[in-house]
């Protein structure tokens, strides 16, 4: 569907010309409409990517205690994380342009006696937080880099499930 999305606008941009006489002028996205955009796009694709991964590793382990969960994380565009072991990775868009992967650790269900234990037990960042950005290419085309080196979507969906599934194996 994202790929044939422009062909509709145009078509239905012809069709006022041709039907009503009426005279559109296409609207034209900004930068910052078209990077929110192809970020969407991204991370939807990171997640795809995830899910089929996280599906098959499932699959072939078997057992229950040690399978990955997915979820998607309420009132956001389409973030979402993989769950194991106490274990999140995080996948977020923070802006447009800009999405970024952290895992986090999340303790078991220890509920502490006081104020003073319980700053120990909040979640805790593992590692670094990544940054994946959006960079303009001619024609429009936007690529996706991290630290000013492409990309390609298959080598970070490795990357970072094989990173998770280390640091979560407990």
């Amino acid at each position: 569907m994202e790929k044939i999305s422009w062909i509709q606008d145009l078509v239905q941009s012809e069709n006022l010309i041709e039907n009503e006489g009426m005279v559109e002028s296409a609207h034209q996205l900004t930068h910052e409409e078209i990077l929110l955009h192809e970020s969407v796009m991204y991370i939807i694709k990171l997640k795809n990517e995830f899910q089929d991964v996280m599906t098959a590793f499932n699959e072939l382990k078997g057992e229950v205690p040690g399978l990955v969960r997915l979820y998607g994380i309420a009132k956001t565009h389409s973030d979402f994380m993989l769950f194991r072991n106490g274990f999140k990775l995080v996948v977020s868009l923070k802006a447009a342009g800009l999405i970024t992967l952290k895992m986090n650790f999340v303790p078991s269900s220890y509920v502490p006696a006081t104020l003073e234990s319980a700053d120990s037990f909040k979640e805790k960042v593992i590692g670094e937080e990544y940054h994946l950005e959006a960079r303009y290419g001619a024609f429009g085309e936007v690529h996706w880099i991290y630290k000013n080196i492409p990309i390609n979507v298959d080598y970070v969906v490795k990357f970072f499930f094989t990173l998770f599934v280390r640091e979560s194996n407990r």
